[in-house]
């Protein structure tokens, strides 16, 4: 696997959540995490990505256009697999299944 894709996978809650809130510190309190955490998976998924996905120099913190970017993509893949999950959901309950069980008496 893809090095930046193994780190986006693991870190993308920490992202998307930063990318909602804009601050590291409600980041942390949010997922119970610590600023450092918090700060030590955005630079590494820097890294791993080569991009710079938030403007630090201004409070709040701002997406970069790349940043932006990367937030719409997986906000997109989650409802596309959230909407797969739901019609794997969907089509098991149209077709149930039968369970048999047997009283031990009768074995």
């Amino acid at each position: 696997m893809n090095v930046a894709l193994a780190a986006l996978r693991k870190n993308q809650t920490v992202f998307l959540r930063l990318a909602e809130t804009c601050s590291v510190s409600d980041t942390a309190i949010a997922l119970g995490v610590t600023l450092g955490a918090v700060s030590q998976v955005l630079k590494k998924l820097e890294i791993s990505l080569g991009m710079t996905l938030f403007n630090r120099q201004c409070r709040p913190l701002k997406l970069t256009r790349e940043g932006a970017e990367l937030r719409r993509i997986l906000l997109n893949t989650e409802s596309q697999l959230s909407n797969a999950l739901l019609e794997l959901q969907h089509k098991s309950r149209t077709h149930p299944t039968v369970g048999i069980g047997l009283v031990e008496s009768f074995i």
